[in-house]
């Protein structure tokens, strides 16, 4: 992924929707946040990542194409969780706020920064043939027992007609 100033995004987003947001990576590892129940470098609870987590069998069981955003009403306030491509956005917003209108504009956002943090590419990596490093080990080895082969038979040689010679 792209270096991305996630604390300056925050900043922006909750300038822009005035209203408190956070932003976990798919782990569920935060990382910023302007709202107080989700620090950063915390962890978001997991009751509510394993919620999270069973979006797609809701998508089946209801027969959808895509679920993005999931809302929990909290007491006197409601959690937006919005799902952007490798990242959570969360959103706690007053119950006065209308969703209909709201919820685009996350959408919006969460689009923006998905193009913004595009993953790094893979790298491509040659095939490498190895017969052919393979069989000129293999005759470099060859020649090598040949030689030992040779020097082993030319001592013996030496040696039996250095004993004939004595």
């Amino acid at each position: 992924m792209a270096a991305v100033n996630f604390e300056s995004i925050v900043g922006e987003m909750q300038a822009a929707l005035e209203t408190p947001v956070a932003i976990t990576d798919k782990y569920g590892i935060v990382l910023a946040s302007g709202i107080p129940e989700f620090g950063p470098n915390s962890l978001i609870p997991p009751s509510i990542l394993r919620t999270l987590e069973n979006r797609q069998k809701m998508i089946q069981d209801l027969c959808l194409k895509d679920i993005n955003d999931i809302v929990l009403q909290i007491g006197d306030s409601m959690l937006v969780f919005t799902f952007g491509k490798d990242n959570l956005f969360i959103s706690k917003i007053p119950p006065h706020i209308n969703l209909n209108r709201f919820l685009p504009s996350m959408d919006n956002f969460v689009k923006t920064i998905d193009m913004q943090t595009v993953p790094k590419p893979i790298p491509q990596f040659n095939s490498y043939a190895f017969e052919q490093e393979y069989s000129a080990m293999l005759a470099e080895l060859q020649l090598s027992v040949e030689k030992k082969r040779l020097e082993s038979f030319k001592s013996l040689v030496t040696h039996m007609v250095g004993k004939k010679k004595q």
